[in-house]
């Protein structure tokens, strides 16, 4: 039967706490072997190691005997364990392999000047990733402008139409803005219809020919946005 007993130490050249565990392995009822292993790494400073600790095992455990001064005032200190967030006290090429996404996202979205030296290691790493991350959403940005850009030349008729009646009128002050952004097509068809009667009313009255022809153009507006959106 194996006895485990976790205990909090100093990692590699005292840079940092790490939690280990110790236990009794049995190899055969008469051989009985003492085994110690790393768990993890805490942190470098002493209350934040034990509440990590307490965390992981449930136990409240004790610092070792060396001086906890030492390791916080450290000029040396290992800067790729990082000493914030859900992965404190882990090293950043531990998490790599576990949680990439989430050093890429801190290294594009902090600002620590505490934790420089760590992001700047992270935004090293990760270089290729973060650059590829940009220039996707700069792509993504452009194309949503070009998209909306086509959408309000598309739209501008009816939009001047909508705006004329704005005043008296707060659905069509409404589809004046949302039509800035928005194809006809993808409104309600109870907005496409309301929208299509205003419109064609502006050029005359309800079953006039020029209204119905106002009605043939505003249906070809879908068409046309398509046709622009392939280009």
């Amino acid at each position: 039967m194996q006895k485990h007993r976790y205990y909090i130490g100093l990692g590699r050249k005292g840079k940092f706490y790490t939690l280990r565990e110790t236990f009794d392995e049995m190899v055969t009822p008469t051989d009985v072997r003492k085994r110690d292993s790393y768990v993890r790494t805490l942190s470098i400073k002493p209350e934040r190691a034990v509440e990590i600790a307490r965390q992981v095992t449930g136990l409240t455990l004790s610092l070792p005997e060396e001086s906890t001064t030492k390791i916080s005032r450290r000029k040396d200190i290992d800067w790729s364990v990082l000493q914030f967030g859900k992965y404190a006290g882990r090293s950043i090429h531990e998490i790599r392999k576990s949680d990439p996404d989430y050093l890429v996202w801190i290294a594009r979205n902090m600002s620590s000047p505490k934790n420089e030296k760590t992001l700047a290691k992270i935004r090293d790493i990760f270089k290729s990733e973060i650059n590829s991350q940009e220039k996707a959403e700069k792509a993504e940005i452009e194309a949503r402008e070009k998209a909306q850009a086509i959408i309000s030349e598309i739209n501008r008729p009816v939009i001047e139409v909508m705006k004329e009646n704005a005043e008296n009128s707060n659905f069509c002050a409404d589809m004046a803005e949302t039509l800035k952004t928005s194809p006809i097509s993808d409104l309600s068809y109870i907005c496409q219809d309301i929208i299509s009667d205003i419109y064609a009313k502006s050029f005359g009255r309800r079953g006039s020919k020029a209204y119905k022809k106002a009605e043939e153009n505003f249906e070809k507006l879908t068409e046309k946005y398509n046709e622009k959106k392939t280009l």
